[in-house]
C-alpha cells in the first residue's frame, strides 16, 4: 500500500482501535443466516490488490496484490465470553500473523479489540489508552445501526512534517444493510449480502474542522463467509489557510477476493 502521511494514518489507526466492523443482517428471518460459520478449522483465502483514486474511479494497482488466509483457530473462553480465535496471514509485509477473537450470540458478532498504543502509535510519540474490550460488530436482525455513537479523543499531539499539532478527533460509525445480488466464487455462483460501515471522521485543530468518511463494504454469503470486502480509497483535503501547507492526501484502498474455502456447515 502506498505509505499514508502521518495524518492520515493517525486518522485510520484511531478508527480501527476505537471500532474495527462489519456489519450483517438479511431481510426476512435473519436468525437463520449462517453468514459467519465459526467451526474450527474452517478456512478462508482471499485474492488482495491495493486499489487508488484516478480521477473519480478506482483502479487496481497492479504491483500490489496479494493473498490472505483466514483460519478458525481454536475455540475458547476469552475475557469472559465463550469465543473463537482466528488467524489471518498474509503475503505481505512480514508475514505477521493476526490474532482476532470472535464470539458469536444468536444473530450478534462481538469483537474483542485489544489496544496497543504503544506499538500502533509509536511513531507518532502518542500514549494513549483507550482500553480494551468486547464490542458488537455486527446484528443480523438490523436493517440499520449505530456501531460507535459520537466520540471524541482531545489533544493528540504529533509531529506532521516537522509542524507540531494538535488535534482532537470526532468519530463515529454506522452500519447498513444493502442490496443482494450474486458472486462468483470460483466456477460457483452465490447469492451474496452486502453491508457497509461508514466511519465519519472530522479533525479539529486550531479551530479548523477537516472531515472525510471512509467506507468498508462487505458481501457475505450463507453458509460461506465473507466472499468480498473492499475498503474504498479516500481523501482528506485541508481548508485553508492549511491547505497552503498540506495539499490533499489521497489514500489506497483495498479489495479481498474469495478464491477459496473449507467451511464445516
Amino acid at each position: 500500500m502506498k505509505t499514508f502521511s502521518k495524518l492520515a494514518m493517525l486518522c485510520c489507526i484511531v478508527a480501527t482501535m476505537i471500532f474495527v466492523s462489519c456489519s450483517d443482517d438479511p431481510a426476512s428471518t435473519p436468525t437463520d443466516k449462517n453468514y459467519y460459520p465459526l467451526t474450527v478449522g474452517n478456512t478462508w483465502t482471499y485474492d488482495g490488490i491495493e486499489t487508488e483514486d484516478k480521477s473519480g474511479t478506482t483502479t487496481d494497482i497492479d504491483t500490489s496484490a496479494y493473498q490472505l488466509t483466514t483460519k478458525v483457530d481454536a475455540s475458547l473462553t476469552y475475557q469472559g465470553k465463550s469465543s473463537y480465535s482466528l488467524i489471518d496471514s498474509s503475503s505481505k509485509g512480514d508475514g505477521k500473523k493476526d490474532t482476532t477473537y470472535v464470539s458469536k450470540s444468536g444473530s450478534q458478532i462481538y469483537t474483542y479489540i485489544e489496544i496497543l498504543p504503544t506499538e500502533a502509535l509509536a511513531s507518532f510519540g502518542i500514549n494513549l489508552d483507550l482500553g480494551s474490550r468486547w464490542v458488537l460488530t455486527s446484528d443480523y436482525n438490523q436493517a440499520s445501526w449505530v456501531i460507535l455513537a459520537d466520540t471524541t479523543i482531545k489533544g493528540i499531539q504529533f509531529d506532521l512534517n516537522g509542524t507540531p499539532l494538535t488535534v482532537d478527533v470526532s468519530l463515529k460509525a454506522d452500519g447498513a444493510r444493502k442490496e443482494i445480488s450474486t458472486m462468483m466464487v470460483g466456477d460457483k455462483s452465490v447469492q451474496v449480502q452486502k453491508f457497509t460501515t461508514t466511519y465519519s471522521i472530522v479533525l479539529k485543530t486550531s479551530g479548523l474542522e477537516v472531515p472525510f468518511s471512509i467506507f468498508i463494504d462487505t458481501y457475505v454469503s450463507e453458509n460461506i463467509g465473507i466472499v468480498k470486502s473492499e475498503l474504498l480509497p479516500f481523501t482528506i483535503t485541508f481548508p485553508f489557510p492549511l491547505s497552503v501547507q498540506f495539499p490533499p492526501i489521497k489514500n489506497n484502498g483495498n479489495r479481498e477476493t474469495l478464491k477459496s474455502y473449507t467451511v464445516v456447515k
